[in-house]
């Protein structure tokens, strides 16, 4: 809940998207449902529901006009964009996963706002 020209309003998040690190036998496609867990070094985990595999994630950027909305540990949702891979200069293979939040986790999607 925040605080919006004196008026309390509750804003519900209900996009989000992260950096997912690739290799060849990862997969992620539009549809799969995901869960984002904690990982080591301030890292996330897409755990990919679907096809069960595990993806390692880089953490909330620093800065940024959409770093609100970047994945948190503890998000459920389905994919409904994967950015073609990209070759970063510190992370190597990349892709962009954008993914909504699963409609009936609620109090996921306002405890981000």
């Amino acid at each position: 809940m925040k605080d919006v020209d004196g008026r309390h309003r509750v804003f519900i998040n209900a996009s989000c998207w992260l950096v997912a690190f690739l290799k060849a036998s990862q997969q992620i496609a539009i549809g799969d449902r995901i869960k984002i867990d904690e990982g080591p070094d301030e890292t996330l985990v897409l755990r990919n529901v679907s096809r069960n595999d595990d993806i390692r994630a880089a953490g909330a950027p620093l800065g940024g006009q959409w770093r609100y909305n970047y994945a948190r540990a503890g998000d459920k949702g389905i994919v409904y964009e994967v950015s073609p891979p990209r070759q970063d200069p510190d992370y190597g293979d990349v892709c962009q996963v954008s993914y909504r939040l699963d409609p009936f986790d609620i109090e996921t999607a306002i405890r981000r706002a």
